[in-house]
Order: C-alpha cells, then structure tokens, then sequence
C-alpha cells in the first residue's frame, strides 16, 4: 500500500477505541464506533480522506456533494457523512481494516499503559530475570558514570558523557538516563542527546536497553564485563549498538563511576582527543573492540 511506505514506524493507530466492529450488526453506534477509528486512523497515518475513499472503493464522489478535498476532509470528521453510511459502505470499511490489518485496537495498549516502566518487565520476562537479580541489580548498579565512547564524526576523538542508573521504588524497574553534549566546531556541531532506558542483568551480564528523547535513535548496551567494590559495581564495559539518523553503528564503551556532584560531571562533557583521554581508559576501550565475541566491524 503506497500511502503508508513513507509512515514512521512509530506513527500509527493504537489509539483508537475498542475492537473492530461486527461485520453483521451495521447499525449506528457501530457506524459511529468506525468513524472515530477511521478518523484516528487516517489522521495517525497522515492518510488523505480522498485517498482512503479510492483505497476503501466506496463508490462516492465527494465532488457531487460540491466539495473540495480540503472540505471533504473535514466532513468525514463529522456526522453528516457517516449519517449515510450504506450497509455495504459499512462492509467494505471493515472488511479494508481486517484485510490489511489496520484496525487499531485499544486492549492491548490499556494493558500495557496500566504498567508503569512496561519494557522494563517485558524485557525482564522474555528473558527470564528472576526477582532476585532484579533485586542483585538495585544495590550494585545505582549511581552516576562517566561514560567514553569512540565518536563517530571524528577519528581519534572519545565523547563523554553521563550515565545515571537508578531503582524506582514503586515501579521497581531499573532505569537508566544517559546524557551527551557537543559543542561543534568547523567539523561537527552543537547537540545535545538525552536516552532514556532501563538497565538488564541475565546470566551475570548487563544489558541497557534505550531510546533518544527527542529523535528516532536506539542504543542496546552489551555490558559483559564489570567490576565491583564490596556490593557496588564501579565500572562496565562492553560494546553499543545503535542507530542514529537512520544509520547503524557500532562502538566500545567504558562506564566508570562517578564520586562527585553531577554537575562536577556535566561540565565535562564533550568530545576530546585522545590525548586528553586517560591511556587507560583508552586501552580498555581498544580491549572491548577487540574481544572474543564482540569484534565488531564498523
């Protein structure tokens, strides 16, 4: 279907009310229930109304009516259109929806909605975390870190940033938020990036899940490796795997964790050399890209 290849992913119908009406009982409630998830739908997708009109062949002119599309539109919003409704329109509306399952039902997403932090314990279960590592996690793991990372605009240069890791008390998922901040120069420019996650352990790894606050990124962490003092864990490393800007990446990174006030930390922030980084942070960030099982091409 052409008018929907260039819909974002995360555009769409999950607001719609209740299931798909019965194909067999037209009437007018359930005339009115379609209209308002056609309108959800064609107005989540971007859908012109004409455009559905022609998809759904429901044999009506909005010209003959003395309408503009602009008008028409607005129209289908409204009673007056729907008050006409045949009982084949009806069939056909549904039977477009069930075809090329487009029908937004609203079960699903009440579910999840009811669950605070959901990825959290979705991601808990599909991977089959026992309550007492989620309870492991939320002594050892909670803090501020220092991240390092290779850039992925310019060669030799490290970004750090800021990790914070923390348990909710009433969710009782672990969260995470990581914070990046650029300032450009002739090669790159300012930017600030904010993900918002949650922090996994399965079969004594780490794992962070997360997702950029103002744009379409993704980032999953893979943290095989950490080390810790007393019950507290005080570094991770490992790789990331992320897309930004519609591109794939790949890349090291070390989490160190950070003692002093945050906004000690947030001044630091930037993209640096790599000779103004540590020697070993930087060679425990060429050990994670050439590790075992995590050489990774880029």
């Amino acid at each position: 279907m052409d008018e929907y290849e260039n819909v974002p992913e995360d555009s769409g119908t999950a607001d719609a009310v209740g299931d798909l009406p019965d194909r067999s009982a037209y009437n007018m409630v359930n005339v009115l229930r379609l209209r308002e998830g056609v309108n959800r739908h064609l107005d989540g997708y971007n859908v012109a109304r004409t455009d559905f009109i022609k998809h759904v062949d429901l044999d009506y002119d909005p010209k003959e009516g003395g309408l503009d599309a602009r008008r028409f539109g607005e129209w289908l919003k409204h009673d007056k259109f729907w008050g006409n409704v045949t009982p084949d329109h009806y069939e056909k509306i549904i039977d477009y929806f069930n075809d090329n399952l487009l029908w937004p039902t609203q079960r699903t997403q009440a579910l999840l909605s009811d669950i605070p932090d959901n990825l959290f314990h979705a991601l808990s279960l599909f991977f089959g975390v026992h309550t007492y590592t989620i309870q492991n996690v939320r002594i050892r793991a909670p803090g501020l870190y220092k991240i390092y990372t290779e850039s992925l605009v310019l060669p030799k240069h490290i970004v750090v940033g800021a990790m914070w890791i923390s348990y909710d008390e009433k969710t009782h998922a672990v969260q995470t938020r990581e914070l990046q901040i650029y300032s450009g120069d002739e090669r790159s420019r300012n930017r600030r990036e904010e993900y918002h996650g949650y922090l996994i352990r399965k079969s004594k790894k780490y794992m962070i899940v997360a997702r950029d606050q103002s744009g379409d990124g993704v980032q999953v962490y893979f943290l095989p490796h950490f080390a810790r003092e007393d019950q507290e864990i005080i570094s991770f490393e490992g790789m990331v795997v992320g897309i930004a800007g519609g591109r794939v990446f790949s890349r090291p990174v070390v989490l160190e964790r950070f003692d002093g006030e945050e906004e000690e930390l947030i001044e630091t922030l930037n993209i640096y050399p790599d000779e103004e980084i540590s020697p070993l942070v930087l060679a425990h960030l060429k050990n994670q890209r050439n590790y075992g099982n995590l050489r990774m091409v880029t």
